[in-house]
């Protein structure tokens, strides 16, 4: 129990030590992180199941065992405290606050949407392509309904440097999904950071992965109109289009990511909202 009291403050002074030195958290994350990440990544890819989800069923049997449980806590939080948590720090990310009104955007994404045929395939081949990492791989998570109790459709797990999806999630926002769990393989912790820079991947490669994106988009933007602007939206989008359009619910940080200082960067899934809305060429 000391030996594991002292790791766990020596690694509670790393992490502080990154938060309050970005400059520090880059180089980490530049040097150690990133490599480490990418090296778990290819050393799950190759199997035909999320590594996942054994590992967890594995550390919760081993949390119940009373000589494993430290070990078992010292891995979780190192691995998440390394590899992880000096992401959000080592980059800073400028917020751009939406206009007041978001529907010009949402007509421009509906017209978008219209004019395409919204057919949408499998997505695990081309999406490491798309997001700008040649062989990288995304899984459908084996037992998905852990993903759906917590209400998410996709996930980067730096345990295993895996990106997981929901294969049973709508098809139509599957593509952006996958793309966007790949950016953070590329060291994008912050979420709205995130769904930027998949936007943008997404919009160069075409095809249904710019459907998908605009449909991600047009979910994040819908949620921030009344109820009339929301019905005016609506008449404009074509039967197709009806039926894939969703608003997206708001989501609270948890206490623990406050604790750490991460709650901004959690949540803000509807950044690209701001920059849409912004001078940003999204289009």
């Amino acid at each position: 129990m000391r030996r594991f009291a002292g790791w766990m403050l020596m690694l509670l002074a790393a992490m502080a030590a990154f938060r309050l030195t970005p400059g520090l958290a880059a180089l980490w994350q530049g040097w150690i992180a990133l490599p480490a990440l990418g090296l778990l990544h290819r050393l799950t890819r190759a199997l035909p199941f999320p590594a996942l989800e054994p590992l967890l069923a594995l550390a919760l049997a081993g949390l119940c065992h009373r000589r494993a449980r430290a070990l078992v806590l010292a891995l979780i939080v190192g691995v998440y405290g390394l590899l992880w948590y000096p992401a959000y720090f080592a980059a800073p990310v400028s917020r751009v606050e939406a206009s007041a009104d978001a529907e010009p955007l949402c007509v421009r994404l509906v017209e978008a949407l219209n004019a395409s045929n919204l057919n949408f395939g499998a997505p695990f081949d081309d999406a490491g392509a798309v997001a700008g990492i040649p062989g990288a791989r995304v899984k459908p998570a084996r037992y998905p309904e852990w993903m759906r109790a917590l209400d998410i459709a996709g996930v980067f797990v730096p345990w295993t440097g895996e990106a997981l999806v929901d294969a049973d999630a709508p098809a139509g926002y599957l593509p952006f999904t996958c793309v966007h769990e790949l950016t953070h393989l590329k060291g994008v912790a912050d979420e709205g950071a995130a769904n930027i820079a998949a936007y943008q991947a997404c919009l160069r490669f075409g095809g249904m992965y710019a459907d998908s994106a605009r449909l991600w988009a047009l979910r994040y933007a819908l949620a921030r109109l009344s109820p009339a602007a929301r019905d005016r939206v609506a008449r404009r989008m074509t039967p197709r289009l009806r039926g894939l359009a969703v608003c997206a619910a708001p989501r609270a940080p948890s206490p623990v990511a406050r604790l750490l200082g991460i709650g901004d960067a959690t949540r803000d899934y509807d950044a690209m909202v701001g920059w849409l809305t912004s001078d940003a060429d999204g289009w």
